[in-house]
């Protein structure tokens, strides 16, 4: 009896998919050459520098301090505090980061003494949020599990799609996916103003009735 035949799925959205996670992440689960350059590019972008100089240290020479020259050096001393961070967000998801969202972040991924989100944060991040297996930082063990089973790669190309970029190669394009905002503060927010209406009608109700006693 023969065994049988392990069927590959091969839709156009399978492939498309596969090629996607080529793009994104090496075939042993680390973030691309090419991703992590353009994570880097939009880094900067929203981060502010908190030096301008950066020391260098050569093989067989002392530590020398030298003014930034190159995205490498710049992305070493840069940070997202919490206005950069906003700025950021409004372009990526349409709005400001949420309070908790930030607590969270600042709290798990990597920060420089002021609290503000560093690249290697950053990359964390987007590490996690992709499902890649390195370039990420260590998160305490519930963190860890928590985030990575809910790594969603189509966040990622939602966010490659606003800042211009093509999800499938990687190439900046311009053409710019304006994000839309979650709708769930609009909710909250209706819900908020539906209930202190039904107080105030209640109020207004109590003192009708009371008025009516008398």
């Amino acid at each position: 009896m023969s065994e049988p035949v392990e069927t590959v799925e091969t839709t156009p959205e399978v492939v498309e998919e596969k090629q996607r996670n080529k793009v994104l992440l090496t075939e042993e689960g680390e973030l691309t050459d090419k991703f992590f350059a353009v994570l880097r590019t939009v880094f900067l972008k929203y981060a502010r520098l908190t030096s301008t100089t950066v020391k260098v240290k050569r093989k067989g020479a002392a530590a020398t301090v030298q003014h930034l020259r190159t995205d490498e050096e710049k992305a070493r001393v840069a940070a997202l505090g919490r206005k950069e961070m906003n700025a950021f967000t409004r372009v990526t998801n349409g709005e400001d980061l949420p309070d908790e969202q930030w607590k969270e972040v600042t709290e798990y991924l990597d920060t420089n003494d002021k609290g503000e989100l560093t690249f290697k944060g950053f990359i964390g991040l987007y590490a996690l949020q992709t499902g890649a297996l390195r370039r990420a930082i260590t998160l305490p063990a519930a963190a860890a599990s928590t985030r990575v089973q809910d790594t969603e790669e189509a966040e990622t190309i939602k966010d490659l799609k606003a800042w211009g970029y093509d999800p499938e190669t990687l190439d900046y394009t311009g053409i710019v996916v304006a994000p839309t905002p979650s709708a769930e503060p609009a909710a909250a927010e209706a819900a908020e103003e539906k209930d202190e209406k039904k107080e105030e009608e209640d109020e207004v109700a109590a003192k009708v009735e009371q008025l009516e006693v008398k």
